[in-house]
């Protein structure tokens, strides 16, 4: 079995890892971009196609 609560200290690095990296690109981004691309994250949830 493993889970987070195996090797606390191997995860926390993973998830500092993953944080940095998606908060760089994320400060790549100008304001309104940004806030584009999290009104259409929000406003594709709940869509599904047939």
């Amino acid at each position: 079995l493993g889970g987070a609560h195996a090797n606390p200290d191997a995860m926390f690095e993973i998830v500092k890892r993953e944080i940095t990296k998606h908060t760089k690109a994320l400060l790549k981004m100008d304001p309104q971009e940004r806030v584009e691309a999290r009104m259409e994250k929000f406003f594709s949830m709940g869509v599904f196609a047939e």
